[in-house]
């Protein structure tokens, strides 16, 4: 997640869904952290199923 290229504003609107105390830099973090998590899932999930 690039902050840099957030020209709606999500970053923000997300910390506020969240309900957490977050800079932007974490959120892009825990955001990228996520998706590497659900990535290796899938790999998983294709490895047991192929």
């Amino acid at each position: 997640m690039d902050t840099s290229k957030d020209s709606v504003g999500a970053a923000p609107l997300l910390i506020t869904l969240l309900g957490v105390e977050m800079t932007e830099k974490q959120l892009a973090k825990r955001f990228n952290k996520t998706c590497k998590a659900i990535s290796s899932v899938k790999l998983l999930v294709l490895k047991k199923s192929g």
